[in-house]
C-alpha cells in the first residue's frame, strides 16, 4: 500500500505540472522509474523501498534520521529553486 501511495503522489506532480514544458515528462519518468524500483524490490526481497527503509531505520536510527532529513531537505530545495524567482519578486 505505501508504493502505491508513493506512485500516486509522484503521479499527482504529473497531473499538476502537465503543462509546464518538459516537468510532465519529468514526473511520469519518475513515477515509472519509481514503479518499477517498488516491483522489483517487493520481488527480489519481499519488501518495498519504504519497508526497507524503515527496518534499517528501526536498526539505524541515527543514519536513518540524516537519510530522511536529506529527502527533505532535497524537496524543499527544489520547490524553493522554482520559486526563488517569484518569492524575490514580492
Amino acid at each position: 500500500m505505501d508504493a502505491l501511495i508513493a506512485v500516486l503522489a509522484v503521479a499527482a506532480l504529473v497531473l499538476a505540472f502537465r503543462k509546464i514544458g518538459w516537468w510532465r515528462w519529468f514526473w511520469l519518468g519518475l513515477a515509472v522509474y519509481l514503479g518499477l524500483f517498488e516491483l522489483a524490490a517487493k520481488v527480489m526481497t519481499g519488501h518495498t523501498l519504504s519497508q526497507q527503509f524503515w527496518m534499517f531505520h528501526a536498526a539505524h536510527p541515527i543514519t536513518g534520521w540524516v537519510a530522511g532529513g536529506l529527502v527533505l531537505v532535497g524537496g524543499v530545495g527544489l520547490a524553493l529553486h522554482l520559486v526563488w524567482k517569484q518569492l524575490r519578486r514580492h
